[in-house]
């Protein structure tokens, strides 16, 4: 008997009601199975995308703190900057201006640098080449 026999039925005994009750509480439990498992499907996609969203902060965290390497590359369009700005023989109180042209620069080869980490490279490579030791710079 399915249920809408057991709604359209005249019979006043209990069977009906329980067979009834029953097939409503199957169905709910069905629905109730379906919203759950659409619920745990939702739970798990939002979990990836948390994960790829932690995964894009740990990235973009690692290059901008202070352990991030400047490759060989940089350091020679770093150089070649420095030479065409010249941010050392400047007028007074345009230097940091200067240092911001060069970190445009390295931004247009594509090496993301703050104005400062230009200038605390530069630096360094200049004490490496003071001393004689070879540095990234080939």
């Amino acid at each position: 008997m399915d249920i809408h026999q057991l709604i359209n039925s005249d019979v006043e005994d209990s069977r009906p009601n329980r067979e009834l009750a029953a097939i409503l509480l199957d169905e709910d439990m069905s629905e109730m199975s379906e919203d759950m498992e659409d619920l745990i499907e939702e739970e798990e996609e939002q979990g990836e995308e948390e994960q790829e969203e932690e995964q894009e902060e740990s990235t973009t965290q690692r290059t901008s703190t202070r352990e991030s390497q400047w490759k060989a590359w940089e350091d020679r369009a770093l150089v070649k900057e420095v030479l065409a700005v010249d941010p050392f023989n400047c007028e007074r109180g345009s230097t940091e201006k200067k240092w911001r042209e060069v970190s445009a620069s390295m931004e247009r080869v594509g090496s993301h640098r703050s104005g400062h980490s230009c200038k605390g490279r530069i630096d360094k490579l200049r004490r490496e080449h003071e001393v004689g030791t070879t540095f990234t710079v080939n």
